[in-house]
């Protein structure tokens, strides 16, 4: 552009230069480099946390689990990735893969709501979301007993355990049993229940194994085999437990909850009986005592009778 100065020359003006304001925010590319270091994460932590702010969000929803009269918005990526069950669903040329949705008829929308929990956020439940209350002084407390919380615990588990199998999601099966390994260490080493100083000093172990006992009682009701780990874990803390108590076979014969075992779970006696022989010399050493010479050991002999009289065969 050209302009007439005060002689009359015709003279050309300098092109016009517009710079941003000084308060325009800037690019990443030039953002400070500390203050990206600051809020840097690792990526394995970054789409941790991006998968489980997903869950139960419509957000590129892309898939529907109805259970009862729940609907769940869901991910295939996510649920098809960890599920053959999902993958084969979605992607199988079924008509829940051209529909999107998914029907649940035969389980609760509790449990598989739990399943939705572990596959976005990579761990169960395990208490009630309202499982604290607050006290007439005002604290926070247990709303629910030791006794209560392993319980349900346990139902949890073992239910996240079948579902593992029934939907082919390999990490929630050893989630369960991890989780149910962590309770079971708790009540072995004295976490759990109110321990009694009266009496021999084994009476303060007495309600743990009283627990022990009733636990094993649903987990023999729910398993088939001596190598699964919910009978292992069990065992293993009942029969450390029972040591610990160090009660005679004559006790053990009067100990209602060892007994109500015995006679409803035939299959704990093989496993008793296995333990017994498998840690100590029955012939030279007590089981619970480890004393030479102890009348305790002649307890097992009195065991396999009991158990050929609840078969109604003889040895």
């Amino acid at each position: 552009m050209s302009t007439n100065n005060a002689n009359g020359t015709n003279t050309a003006s300098e092109p016009t230069v517009i710079t941003p304001p000084e308060s325009r925010c800037p690019s990443p590319v030039n953002a400070p480099r500390k203050a990206v270091a600051a809020n840097k994460q690792l990526p394995a932590r970054q789409l941790s946390m991006a998968c489980a702010g997903l869950f139960l969000s419509n957000k590129f929803s892309d898939m529907t689990i109805c259970v009862g009269n729940k609907k769940w918005p869901a991910h295939r990526m996510l649920l098809c990735s960890q599920s053959s069950f999902f993958d084969r669903a979605m992607n199988g040329g079924f008509k829940e893969g051209e529909d999107g949705i998914i029907h649940i008829l035969d389980e609760s929308p509790k449990d598989i709501y739990r399943m939705l929990h572990y596959l976005y956020k990579g761990d169960i439940e395990q208490l009630p979301k309202n499982g604290l209350i607050r006290s007439a002084n005002g604290m926070m407390v247990a709303k629910y007993t030791e006794s209560e919380e392993q319980h349900y615990a346990l139902r949890i588990n073992l239910a996240m355990r079948r579902l593992a199998d029934k939907f082919d999601i390999p990490g929630l099966e050893d989630c369960a049993v991890r989780h149910q390994e962590f309770h079971f260490s708790k009540l072995e080493n004295g976490s759990y229940l109110p321990r009694p100083n009266v009496g021999p000093p084994g009476n303060k172990w007495k309600p743990a194994l009283t627990l022990a006992s009733a636990l094993l009682q649903k987990i023999y009701g729910q398993t088939e085999t001596p190598t699964d780990l919910f009978r292992v874990h069990g065992n293993g803390t009942f029969f450390r437990l029972l040591r610990k108590v160090g009660m005679s076979a004559e006790d053990l014969k009067t100990f209602a909850p060892l007994q109500a075992l015995i006679k409803e779970q035939p299959d704990f006696v093989y496993d008793m009986m296995a333990e017994m022989m498998s840690v100590s010399n029955l012939s030279a050493n007590c089981y619970y005592h480890n004393t030479p010479g102890c009348p305790c050991s002649e307890g097992l002999d009195e065991m396999e009778d009991e158990r050929a009289d609840i078969e109604g065969t003889g040895w």
